[in-house]
């Protein structure tokens, strides 16, 4: 607010936002239908946690420098580890098989997408190649249950949207603290 970086820094929260979201709800939706809770499963979970921390390193970078490579490596190793998971479930339930190598096949080429956009598309091109993109991966779901429901559990999705919405209040708050303590310092 104080060096008047307000758009850039709502865009860039609304990005980094987004990105995160989406990897956390893939996931979330993956693992309602799929928790196994055996070694692969915990493997691809701890996968998932590897490419959140590898985003969060990653944002003080894109918004203090303009760089979000590591935002999208975080970004690409979370969505690596869902293909894996996708792929797993298209091996182990026939039922589904197609639908889960839609989603595997969606989501790698999306990823594919992403690093080649950030590779050629031009900076102030960029914003608008994110918004493309994130429809792309926004109609992979759409694309990959186009012929059956996916399998979901109401009760464990209520749970993980709980879950979330008690992070976000208690980031909000804490925030919140933060900003209170070092106006009252």
């Amino acid at each position: 607010v104080a060096e008047d970086h307000i758009p850039e820094s709502i865009l860039g929260y609304l990005m980094t936002f987004a990105a995160i979201w989406w990897a956390w709800m893939s996931f979330t939706w993956f693992a309602t239908g799929y928790d196994t809770d055996d070694v692969p499963y915990r493997i691809g979970v701890f996968v998932q946690m590897a490419g959140a921390i590898i985003i969060a390193a990653g944002i003080s970078r894109a918004f203090d420098d303009g760089d979000w490579s590591l935002v999208l490596l975080g970004y690409i190793v979370m969505r690596v580890a869902l293909v894996a998971l996708w792929l797993r479930a298209a091996r182990d339930d026939p039922s589904h098989r197609q639908q889960n190598l839609r989603w595997a096949v969606g989501t790698a080429v999306m990823q594919v997408a992403w690093i080649l956009a950030f590779l050629v598309v031009p900076g102030d091109l960029f914003v608008l190649a994110f918004v493309v993109l994130f429809v792309g991966e926004l109609l992979v779901p759409i694309i990959a249950t186009r012929d059956q429901p996916a399998r979901w559990h109401s009760e464990h999705i209520a749970e993980r949207y709980g879950l979330l919405t008690i992070i976000v209040l208690g980031e909000s708050v804490l925030a919140g603290a933060i900003a209170f303590g070092s106006v009252a310092d």
